[in-house]
């Protein structure tokens, strides 16, 4: 994004027509490629392609991303494939 506006900084400076094109053309592309995006994920959540998983998976990757971030939890069990966790044991980290 820097260099768009660069573009423009240039071309207002140095009084270069060519920058300003430069600059709608790189402007343009970025304004497309946001709204092909969006579009597409609009769609693609229309379809229910996206926010689709079931609680119970959430669930697990929270508590894997709580106990990779060293708070404990369930994750390292479940990571093991255990499902009954002693809350009284610290959590391991296995690196």
């Amino acid at each position: 994004m820097g260099w768009i506006s660069t573009t423009r900084v240039l071309g207002d400076i140095f009084g270069l027509s060519g920058l300003h094109t430069i600059h709608l053309i790189m402007t343009t592309t970025v304004f497309i490629t946001w709204l092909v995006l969006i579009v597409l994920t609009g769609v693609a959540f229309w379809k229910g392609k996206i926010f689709i998983s079931k609680e119970e998976d959430v669930l697990k990757d929270s508590l894997l991303v709580a106990a990779e971030e060293g708070h404990g939890g369930k994750g390292d069990e479940l990571e093991k494939g255990g499902s009954d966790f002693d809350h009284t044991q610290p959590a391991v980290r296995h690196h």
